[in-house]
């Protein structure tokens, strides 16, 4: 990475994903190109079916068990290239280094996981400590991002929350 570049965080280079199927290839994503910059939002517009989701799950590598594909491109996030990374490295950067904030958090949190067993497992797969720390760390960040009853909170499924308490409980690879 250049000197000039060294703020930028993710680059998306000429992203192109498609969809195959057995009559047709879907070209969902051609030639998409962005720069994010360190301590900046990045906000991707357009009308429905442009692609959005899809560029977004491309980042994310979520399009295993689909028939998407990043077929060309780079993604780079902080100059390492997602596409070239295992799917076990790729695993491993999610909710660490890179999160995704779905628009309706009732797809995305498991809801037979109560909300403190979906937070504590990813601390202990990223950060290899004990369940006890993964639950004292768990009830901190609940707390960083204004969940009241913290400690209780851990106990209920994401149906017992409001629809802004699972977004923040959603996003809280930010905080890992």
């Amino acid at each position: 990475m250049s000197e000039l570049n060294s703020d930028i965080i993710l680059s998306i280079k000429n992203l192109h994903t498609y969809f195959f199927t057995d009559k047709e290839v879907i070209k969902s994503v051609e030639g998409v190109n962005f720069n994010l910059k360190k301590g900046s939002t990045l906000g991707i517009v357009g009308e429905s079916g442009s692609g959005k989701s899809v560029t977004a799950l491309s980042i994310m590598n979520l399009l295993s068990g689909t028939t998407g594909k990043v077929v060309d491109g780079s993604i780079l996030l902080e100059g390492r290239n997602l596409v070239d990374l295992s799917d076990e490295e790729k695993r491993k950067l999610r909710g660490k280094e890179i999160a995704m904030i779905f628009q309706e958090p009732m797809t995305s949190l498991n809801p037979v996981l109560t909300i403190g067993e979906q937070i504590t497992e990813a601390i202990i797969e990223h950060f290899k400590i004990s369940k006890s720390e993964a639950i004292e760390r768990t009830i901190k960040i609940l707390e960083e991002i204004s969940i009241p009853r913290a400690e209780k909170i851990i106990n209920e499924y994401p149906f017992q929350l409001s629809g802004g308490m699972r977004q923040r409980v959603d996003s809280y690879g930010f905080s890992l």
